[in-house]
């Protein structure tokens, strides 16, 4: 699922991206670091950063797309039938689908990865473990999670066979502008 989450106010406007935009290639290009593969991660974090992080937390508990508005009652129900994989767009989609649940935990999940460096960095320990819980039900098949802080990259490579989302909260960084990493104190599963 690629998707790109904004929002704005009078002043300015923030936007959480799957992977990183040609404006996060071209910072990096301006940079010393222009010949470091993966920088632009660092470059998307920076950016995504000014995403404010109390919306990021709330969507990791209200995210429900079975209760979303859409703007035409029609486009609702083509949504979750689409979701639900039903033949028919235009009948009442069904009341309960473990495939809601799947596209729930998806978009959460995206929401979690954008907080998880601003979270580590910050030593926000409740709120790791709320992204925790998160990552933990994410359905999504990922082979690898790249993370980038505006003050170092790295890579946490997650096989799923090999090694469940328990694996990555149970080695979340506490990350300082000095590039070192201590483990995060008392964080619980």
């Amino acid at each position: 699922m690629l998707l790109d989450i904004a929002t704005a106010d009078t002043e300015s406007a923030a936007v959480i991206t799957d992977g990183a935009t040609k404006f996060d290639l071209a910072e990096k290009a301006k940079t010393m670091y222009r010949k470091i593969a993966g920088y632009e991660d660092s470059v998307k974090a920076h950016r995504e950063a000014t995403f404010p992080i109390h919306l990021i937390l709330q969507a990791l508990t209200t995210i429900d797309v079975k209760n979303a508005f859409a703007s035409e009652p029609l486009d609702k129900i083509r949504i979750l039938n689409t979701i639900c994989r039903s033949k028919t767009l235009e009948d009442k989609p069904p009341e309960t689908s473990e495939f809601y649940d799947e596209v729930d935990s998806g978009l959460r999940s995206i929401f979690a990865l954008a907080a998880l460096p601003a979270c580590a960095k910050g030593g926000l320990t409740k709120e790791l473990e709320s992204i925790a819980t998160v990552l933990q039900k994410d359905t999504m098949d990922r082979e690898s999670l790249r993370l980038g802080t505006p003050s170092s990259v790295f890579v946490i490579v997650c096989f799923y066979k090999l090694c469940p989302w328990v694996a990555l909260v149970c080695t979340c960084f506490h990350l300082f502008h000095h590039n070192t990493a201590t483990l995060v104190p008392d964080l619980q599963l």
